[in-house]
C-alpha cells in the first residue's frame, strides 16, 4: 500500500507539477494574449495616425488643386491683358501709319501753297519792277520837261 500511496504522491506531484505547468502556461498565454492586445492597440493607433496622414496629404492635394486652377486662371487672366495689349498696339501702329500718311499729305499741300505764293511773290516782283520802271521813265520825262523850263526860264530871263 505504501507503493500505492507512494504512486498516489507521486502521480499527485505529477499533477501538481502539470498544473503548475498549466498555469505558467495560462500567465505565458495571458502575457502573449496582453502583448497581442498591445500589439492591435498599436496596430490601431497606428492606423489611425496613417488615417490622418492620409486625411492631410488628401487635404494638401485638394489645396494644390485650387491652387493650380487659381493659377491657371491667373495665366488665363494674364493672356487676355496680352491679347488686349496686343490690339491697342495694333491699334496705335494703324493711328500711327495713318497720321503719318496725313502728315505726308499735309506736307505735300503746304509745299505745293509755298510754291504758289512763292511763284506770286515772284510775279508781283516783276509787276512791281515794271511799275517802277514805267515810274522812272515818267520822272525822267518829267525830269526833262523840267530842265526844259528850267532852260526856258533862264533863257527867259537872261532877255
Amino acid at each position: 500500500m505504501e507503493e500505492l500511496l507512494q504512486q498516489i504522491l507521486s502521480e499527485l506531484k505529477e499533477l501538481r507539477k502539470g498544473q503548475e505547468d498549466l498555469r505558467r502556461g495560462q500567465e505565458a498565454q495571458g502575457q502573449e494574449i496582453k502583448a497581442l492586445r498591445q500589439g492591435q492597440e498599436d496596430l490601431r493607433r497606428g492606423q489611425e495616425a496613417q488615417g490622418l496622414e492620409i486625411k492631410a496629404l488628401r487635404q494638401g492635394q485638394e489645396d494644390l488643386r485650387r491652387g493650380q486652377e487659381a493659377q491657371g486662371q491667373e495665366i488665363k487672366a494674364l493672356r487676355q491683358g496680352q491679347e488686349t495689349q496686343v490690339l491697342e498696339l495694333k491699334e496705335l501702329r494703324q493711328g500711327q501709319d495713318k497720321i503719318a500718311a496725313d502728315l505726308s499729305k499735309l506736307a505735300i499741300h503746304v509745299e505745293g501753297e509755298i510754291t504758289q505764293k512763292i511763284r506770286g511773290l515772284y510775279d508781283d516782283r516783276e509787276v512791281v519792277k515794271d511799275r517802277l520802271k514805267h515810274i522812272e521813265r515818267k520822272l525822267d520825262r518829267q525830269q526833262e520837261r523840267l530842265d526844259l523850263h528850267w532852260q526856258e526860264i533862264l533863257i527867259r530871263a537872261q532877255r
